[in-house]
């Protein structure tokens, strides 16, 4: 693992040829909030921190974060990705226990892909780190599917290994002890009354019914 950095614990690993594989886009879908769709072209490093971005996707404890990555690049549009979170905030991504995603050798253009939040996880930021290697040498042959959150993609005699890594927070919070648990939609054409049905868990005493989706007062 040569050339890596380390700022604020955290290693940044540095791709031979950043343009040839490059993540153009990611988002969040699917949580309590959504942030807006993030599009970006390479850097010449290979890594691009986007921990600072103004709005962070939020999700409960024990409920799911779904990711859709796309790439692009110069040279290979699709490759190997991961994806890893530092659940206990050392500083470090472990590659074994903390890792959330793995194409598995798979080559594709995008990534797809979802992970629960551990239930005991305390509210709070967490880091994630999202990978892509174009997983193949200049002969075709597999390269590359086996790399770590620190692993510098260099290009050797026999390698052209390159791709990106990006990092990205997301924020946990406490779940709620009173959920929702079905619904009833309701329509209705022209004047009258459109009937809408919920149930929920065990202890719930009162529904409340919006007409925006934040904000405002109920109905």
């Amino acid at each position: 693992m040569t050339g890596t950095l380390c700022v604020s614990n955290y290693c940044i690993p540095t791709s031979w040829d950043p343009d040839g594989l490059y993540i153009n886009s990611l988002a969040f879908v699917g949580a309590l909030t959504d942030p807006p769709v993030n599009t970006s072209t390479f850097n010449a490093t290979g890594f691009q921190n986007f921990t600072t971005l103004p709005v962070k996707a939020i999700q409960a404890q024990g409920e799911g974060i779904n990711i859709v990555a796309r790439s692009n690049g110069t040279v290979h549009e699709r490759g190997t990705w991961k994806a890893w979170v530092d659940w206990n905030k050392n500083g470090t991504f472990q590659p074994a226990t903390e890792e959330v995603y793995n194409i598995q050798g798979f080559a594709g253009a995008d990534a797809t892909f979802g992970f629960v939040i551990p239930p005991t996880t305390p509210p709070g930021d967490y880091r994630i780190r999202i990978r892509v290697n174009n997983g193949t040498d200049w002969l075709g042959e597999s390269y590359g599917l086996d790399f770590s959150p620190c692993d510098d993609f260099e290009s050797g005699f026999w390698e052209d290994n390159y791709g990106e890594t990006e990092d990205y927070l997301f924020t946990v919070v406490t779940n709620c002890n009173s959920l929702i648990t079905t619904i009833t939609n309701g329509s209705r054409c022209g004047a009258g009354t459109v009937t809408l049905g919920a149930t929920a868990t065990a202890g719930v005493t009162e529904f409340r019914l919006y007409t925006v989706a934040t904000g405002g007062s109920y109905v």
